[in-house]
């Protein structure tokens, strides 16, 4: 295998939308993920991303966000479903954590 064959097949994008539970405010987040470990069922990601808010006020860039993403994927050959924990470090002027957990469907 090469160098940059095992490095791309490391590498996973992500492209977010999402709302609060108030729904005036929508988001998006891209993030950039690097696989640590690979197991039969369980992946270990970190992650790079820049949160944006294209509705919103002049300054589009809403903050930086360093994700950790588990993944498990109950079902041995179907790969298309996991489970997710991703807790994340937020950057918007200020320090925050924040936690994400779900059913992810890969398309």
């Amino acid at each position: 295998m090469k160098v940059n064959d095992f490095i791309l097949s490391r590498i996973n994008f992500d492209a977010r939308l999402k709302t609060q539970l108030q729904g005036n405010d929508i988001e998006s987040e891209f993030l950039l993920f690097c696989r640590v470990t690979n197991r039969e069922r369980l992946n270990l990601s970190l992650g790079l991303g820049v949160n944006l808010r294209p509705f919103g006020s002049f300054d589009i860039i809403n903050g930086f966000v360093f994700p950790i993403s588990l993944e498990y994927y109950p079902i041995k050959e179907n790969e298309i479903l996991s489970v997710i924990f991703e807790p994340a470090i937020t950057y918007d002027g200020e320090i925050g954590i924040r936690s994400l957990y779900g059913i992810r469907f890969n398309f």
